[in-house]
């Protein structure tokens, strides 16, 4: 079992703090956590979106330096009142970059001088995750109702499409996908009724669920779940 690390739950407010050389400043908000590294040619800055983190331990199982802690979540009445809080040590990050590689919902941003760069990555020390999300719009029919838009957790899918003089969809011009903002859930490629849609999962394996040791009216994973795949019915998941 992983040693879970508990960081602190108060949260100072960002401001101004005069930066030496070679040393990281943190600056950090209820909304985002920001590391900031100065060197002599190079600027490096590792930023959080709190909002988007769900507080999941892989950027903290992963970091090799330990920097990454996890507060526990708060639960009332079975529902998530608060998300676990990620918090970065910045007297251990070494803006490596393998949390920014790992982060299953792109919370996490990495910049070298201002211009996005993973250094593991670059330096051939972490492989290259294989993700990819492809759309054969010939495919496209204009009844679908907009499944794949629809269906996506995190609205980066968006749909051109050609009206008629009642404003009835007759043609599927384009379906263009955010990559930077994709999860790579499958939610879309489940949906599209006409198999136009194929995603490659950066993760491989099964989820299986034990519901025998969910406490009664608990649904905290239901809350948290960034593509919905988890439902109550019934009070069962």
């Amino acid at each position: 079992m992983p040693s879970w690390r508990v960081c602190p739950k108060s949260i100072s407010p960002i401001r101004s703090v005069r930066m030496k050389r070679g040393t990281t400043i943190k600056r950090e908000s209820d909304r985002r956590l920001v590391l900031e590294r100065k060197m002599i040619i190079r600027r490096y800055v590792l930023e959080l979106d709190r909002e988007r983190c769900i507080g999941c331990p892989i950027g903290m199982l992963a970091c090799p330096q330990e920097a990454v802690g996890l507060s526990p979540a708060l639960l009332k009445d079975g529902r998530l009142a608060e998300k676990p809080l990620a918090d970065i040590d910045p007297s251990k990050c070494n803006f490596c970059g393998e949390c920014v590689v790992l982060c299953p919902v792109n919370a996490l941003s990495l910049t070298v001088s201002g211009e996005p760069e993973i250094p593991v990555v670059k330096n051939e020390a972490f492989p290259t995750l294989i993700k990819e999300i492809t759309v054969e719009v010939a495919k496209c029919k204009p009844d679908c109702g907009l499944a794949c838009q629809e269906s996506c957790p995190v609205d980066c899918i968006e749909v051109e499409v050609e009206r008629d003089e009642e404003g009835k969809i007759v043609h599927i011009l384009d379906v263009k996908v955010d990559r930077s903002e994709c999860i790579y859930c499958v939610q879309c490629e489940a949906a599209c009724p006409e198999g136009a849609i194929a995603v490659t999962k950066p993760w491989e394996g099964t989820l299986r669920l034990d519901v025998t040791r969910c406490p009664e009216g608990c649904q905290a994973c239901v809350d948290i779940c960034p593509t919905d795949a988890l439902l109550m019915r019934d009070g069962r998941l």
